[in-house]
């Protein structure tokens, strides 16, 4: 792949995410000009996929979001072309869940405030635009170009595919790593809120070895998200690889050994829910006064 020494491509470092705790709500509708960079980008033939919150929204999940995360061909060729329609590049920084041991490529930019006349003008506050290769993320440029032809959303069975490749590919660490927490909260998202994704006939739609991780999502049985519950998934997929596995409710049988997959860490410790903490942060505001808004997909 050409690379251009002029476009700083970042592997494994951080960049900027915008995190807004105010309770300002903005509905974000299906043709939003948050879409503009990929018009753009198509407009110069480069097609585009939106990806992480702006892709599980499309299938139901209420969640806020933040950059605009796009899978591209070629992510050199698009920044230089957002560029020559006023964006700028913007350095990362530790605010970012693509930081190490990310192992993908990506590029963070940001539109000029200062010019009127871009048709990338930002519109909620400095989120910016987050390049990813599509490669990296096993997404053929066919697929891209499909999406690009129904407003830039890919299929349900390539983000779930995507998803639960990357999540077993990235190296564990003491909390998971922040890519991988990423992709099991937008997994978690899919199976809280997708109808679509928790028929269990679904998983004929996905690879082969993922098929076995889509059935004990669905069969209510397991523990899910955890570092136990991703180590023995792997082990399920690398059973599947070699062959001969057979797929079945669930992939795991109580045991003392294997408790940790079936035992609720949680379990006797309070959480807040979701209206409490939203309680606090009203609270907050009448003390501190508006903050940016977030926006959220609201189901239609």
């Amino acid at each position: 792949m050409h690379k251009t020494p002029h476009i700083p491509i970042h592997h494994g470092r951080d960049h900027h995410v915008l995190w807004s705790i105010d309770t300002t709500i903005t509905v974000v509708p299906m043709e939003d000009p948050r879409l503009a960079p990929c018009r753009t980008l198509l407009q110069q033939s480069i097609p585009s996929a939106v990806w992480f919150e702006d892709a599980v929204g499309r299938y139901g999940v209420p969640t806020v979001v933040f950059d605009l995360h796009l899978l591209v061909p070629d992510i050199h060729q698009a920044a230089e072309v957002l560029r020559r329609d006023n964006w700028l590049l913007e350095a990362p920084n530790h605010f970012s869940f693509l930081r190490p041991p990310c192992p993908v490529e990506f590029c963070r930019l940001v539109p000029a405030e200062d010019d009127e006349s871009s048709s990338s003008k930002p519109l909620y506050g400095s989120m910016g635009t987050v390049l990813l290769s599509a490669t990296d993320w096993a997404v053929s440029t066919e697929t891209l170009v499909e999406a690009s032809k129904t407003n830039f959303v890919p299929p349900l069975c390539t983000i779930a595919d995507s998803m639960i490749g990357t999540a077993l590919d990235v190296p564990i660490d003491l909390d998971g790593g922040p890519l991988q927490s990423r992709l099991k909260v937008m997994l978690g998202y899919l199976y809280r809120y997708s109808e679509e994704i928790k028929d269990k006939a679904f998983a004929d739609q996905l690879a082969p070895e993922h098929r076995q991780f889509h059935l004990d999502c669905i069969s209510g049985k397991m523990i899910l998200w955890t570092i136990p519950f991703i180590k023995h998934e792997r082990q399920v997929r690398d059973e599947l690889r070699r062959g001969g596995y057979e797929l079945r409710e669930c992939s795991a049988v109580r045991t003392e050994e294997n408790k940790v997959l079936f035992d609720n860490p949680f379990a006797g410790i309070h959480m807040p829910s979701i209206a409490s903490l939203a309680a606090e942060e009203d609270d907050e505001e009448d003390e501190e006064g508006e903050g940016p808004p977030r926006i959220f997909f609201i189901p239609q």
